[in-house]
């Protein structure tokens, strides 16, 4: 009779790292950021290894940022975006024996179009005098700056030589991680001289959006400014009885000026003293002098003699300043 024998054999698997990783962006085939947004990073490895991996680690730049176990799905979440997000991201994953390869994504962070300054409602000026306008815009990828003057393109003239009324000038900032700031542009808008442009002129700089964002735009409305002119007083000459009540209309100041000018009368006994601030100059029931659309006018009181003399209506604006007389005789 045959005997049988029965051999065992014990199988030992061998322990191995795991293999490589692989890093993308969930959810997104694009391999960017947008600025303020949030995204997330997955890290996938096929062969986990003997004995299977138990943690992913990430780095950023070529820092550890974090470690994430197998069961929380390696994810890193990234946000919200500003210029310290992009940059270089790796992920490997680890088990007992040891770490498996890394996998690399370099991730760039988008701006859409923002104005970090824009135009100044309104521009005034002299007549022959030259003029700077500017604009800043933050984008990225870079967005180009236009000029327009009532809706009309001007072309970006840059010589500023040149027998046009303008030039444009355009200055690239770098993105500056210290300050956080991303890359912006900013544009100038040189003007050689001030007549070339009609009162109430619309001037607008813009940009078209880049892909990520909208375009944006800024407007002013340019003004002719001059010192104060053409000043005139309601009457040259005005002769009363004392007592006689004056209406608080009877006197006033009118010019022309821009920016809107300031009004103030003085007496010719004391040019410095300002009798009063307003268009209006008013005798109230005590004999005083005041100013502006308000005021008791000549009251029961009226005018007396020593209010008699010759008045001076002053207007000014940050240009310069005109004057008007008036002679009041009380008798």
């Amino acid at each position: 009779m045959a005997h049988i024998t029965h051999t065992t054999h014990t199988y030992h698997l061998i322990d191995d790292a795991p293999g490589d990783a692989r890093l993308s962006v969930l959810d997104s085939d694009q391999p960017y950021a947008i600025k303020g947004q949030t995204l997330t990073l997955e890290c996938q490895c096929n062969d986990h290894g003997n004995p299977a991996a138990h943690t992913f680690i990430w780095t950023h730049n070529g820092r550890r940022v974090e470690s994430v176990s197998v069961a929380e799905n390696h994810l890193l979440r990234v946000g919200p975006a500003d210029v310290h997000t992009r940059g270089d991201y790796a992920c490997a994953a680890i088990n007992t024996v040891g770490q498996g390869r890394w996998a690399n994504l370099w991730l760039d962070v988008k701006t859409p179009p923002r104005l970090v300054h824009g135009l100044e409602p309104t521009l005034g000026s002299l007549a022959n005098r030259s003029l700077t306008m500017s604009c800043r815009v933050e984008c990225h990828p870079t967005c180009a700056v236009q000029w327009f003057r009532n809706n009309d393109s001007l072309p970006p003239i840059t010589d500023p030589l040149t027998d046009y009324y303008y030039h444009v000038e355009s200055v690239e900032h770098q993105l500056d991680e210290r300050n956080g700031a991303f890359g912006s542009l900013t544009s100038y808008l040189h003007v050689h001289n001030s007549t070339a442009l009609n009162d109430h002129d619309v001037i607008t700089c813009a940009c078209d959006g880049n892909g990520v964002g909208p375009g944006v735009r800024s407007s002013l409305v340019y003004r002719h400014e001059y010192p104060p002119h053409d000043v005139k007083v309601s009457v040259a000459r005005l002769e009363l009885l004392e007592g006689d009540p004056i209406g608080e209309d009877k006197i006033y100041c009118t010019a022309s000026a821009n920016p809107t000018a300031n009004y103030y009368w003085t007496h010719a006994s004391n040019t410095a003293h300002i009798l009063a601030v307003g268009r209006h100059l008013t005798f109230n029931t005590t004999g005083s002098t005041g100013a502006g659309t308000g005021g008791t006018g000549g009251g029961a009181g009226g005018v007396t003699r020593d209010q008699s003399g010759n008045y001076t209506c002053v207007v000014t604006n940050r240009h310069g300043q005109a004057q008007a007389h008036v002679a009041i005789i009380v008798q």
